[in-house]
């Protein structure tokens, strides 16, 4: 039986443990936990996102925004609006496709390359500090199973919202419900 709340600190951290019922919560904030990391191990002026779309275009130049989209499972707008601000700044350029002009074609310019190549030791870093939380081994490799997992399973039972497609509601009708 669990003792009753006397504090008014015990009655908050009682709150705060019950949202650890909602997975939706958890993976917020083990969101916000990336966020932190990558800013202090990886980069303060380029995103993880950014990242993950210079490291797909100089691994495949040449591919069209909807193709990029699918392959970095990222919804259009959200591709839209992260290649507008990487072809700002001098990180990828785009073109017309050359037999259908209505397709953007994209590719990473050589400082966009030269970035991505800087960036990538230090996102594996990264994600060997955030995976050595679990020490060596099993539960790593359990934890990657875990989230591919879930992450395939989603995109299995809801395709078209796997990349967060805002168009496709989610089972509760509600676009983007995260818990």
């Amino acid at each position: 039986m669990a003792r009753p709340v006397t504090s008014e600190g015990e009655r908050l951290q009682a709150l705060r443990d019950s949202q650890e019922l909602y997975p939706g919560h958890l993976l917020r904030r083990a969101q916000q936990v990336l966020t932190l990391a990558w800013a202090e191990h990886v980069s303060t002026s380029v995103t993880s996102s950014q990242f993950v779309i210079l490291n797909v275009l100089r691994s495949a130049p040449g591919v069209d925004q909807r193709t990029l989209g699918e392959l970095v499972c990222m919804d259009r707008s959200t591709v839209a609006t992260i290649v507008a601000k990487l072809t700002a700044l001098g990180l990828i350029r785009q073109s017309r496709h050359p037999l259908d002009k209505r397709r953007k074609v994209l590719a990473t310019t050589a400082k966009g390359s030269r970035l991505a190549g800087e960036l990538e030791p230090r996102a594996r870093g990264m994600s060997q500090r955030l995976l050595g939380i679990y020490g060596a081994g099993d539960r790593q490799e359990q934890l990657m199973s875990d989230l591919k997992f879930l992450v395939h399973s989603w995109e299995d039972a809801y395709p078209r919202g796997a990349g967060g497609d805002s168009e496709v509601a989610s089972p509760a009708g509600v676009a983007g419900a995260a818990s």
